[in-house]
């Protein structure tokens, strides 16, 4: 999680695939543990990717 100069947080999550994330979404909208995590959030419950950007990463720079 980082937070951006204007105040905003950002919660970063890489994903193997576009796969997991679409399976990560459907069980997210019928988790309880998830609804108390984006209780703190302004986003619609009806539409859980409202306000959610998705960004593709280009390069990964590990150590090693």
């Amino acid at each position: 999680m980082v937070r951006k100069g204007d105040g905003v947080y950002l919660d970063i999550i890489l994903w193997e695939s576009q796969d997991k994330w679409d399976a990560a979404m459907a069980k997210a909208q019928t988790s309880e543990a998830v609804g108390a995590y984006f209780s703190h959030m302004v986003i619609d419950p009806e539409n859980m990717e409202e306000g959610v950007e998705r960004c593709m990463q280009l390069r990964s720079f590990a150590k090693g």
